[in-house]
């Protein structure tokens, strides 16, 4: 099995890795990380698995991939509702976050599976750790420019505390831990109330009506 992956530039073998792609997604989604396995992603890819070693790498690669377009995909929808930053493009970025979760749950077991396992935790981590604390670092200097939360937050903790403190309602939610109902509420209200305590009236008070309404 090959080490690395092998870049190839042609539009041809752009349609394998997007088939492959595809089709790694689709198996997740009904699956799970267990039932996915590469041979059945190369047979419904159309690829010989000779072909996805060499895009791949294999399993471990194939699922981060995925997961990584599933995270492109919920940033580009929360850019579509939200394009001006602050906190309101966080909480846009929560509930897109939610709704993948929730319109695939095996998701959610997939990634905390390879998230927390090893080798592919490596790959993962930077991807859906590393990156979401630096957006969500960078909003909330968009935020404080805008007024909306307090001058001395130190931006950097509270993007860590935001982005972890969802992670864990995810694992809860993956390990059946928490119901549908309650990871919906849950999710929401943590990330508000985290939310309220750094906000400035204003958006206090728009923070509160989200509460009112979930």
């Amino acid at each position: 099995m090959p080490t690395h992956k092998q870049i190839y530039d042609s539009p041809r073998q752009a349609a394998r890795r997007a088939s492959i792609l595809a089709a790694t997604r689709e198996l997740i989604s009904k699956r799970g990380y267990e039932g996915t396995t590469v041979r059945d992603v190369a047979e419904l890819a159309g690829v010989a698995k000779g072909t996805l070693y060499n895009i791949y790498g294999g399993k471990d690669e194939l699922i981060f991939s995925a997961v990584v377009d599933i995270r492109d995909d919920i940033r580009q929808r929360t850019i579509d509702l939200a394009p001006r930053p602050g906190l309101d493009s966080i909480l846009k970025s929560d509930r897109a976050i939610l709704e993948e979760i929730l319109r695939t749950p095996t998701y959610a077991e997939a990634i905390s599976r390879a998230l927390f396992g090893a080798p592919a935790a490596k790959m993962l981590v930077p991807s859906l750790v590393g990156s979401p604390i630096e957006l969500t670092r960078k909003e909330l200097e968009s935020a404080k420019l805008l007024g909306e939360i307090e001058d001395d937050v130190e931006c950097e903790l509270m993007a860590r505390q935001l982005v972890m403190q969802r992670w864990g309602l995810i694992m809860a939610f993956s390990l059946n831990l928490l119901s549908v109902d309650q990871i919906q509420r849950e999710v929401t209200h943590a990330m508000v109330r985290i939310l309220q305590s750094i906000a400035r009236p204003d958006a206090r008070a728009m923070l509160d009506q989200v509460l009112r309404d979930s």
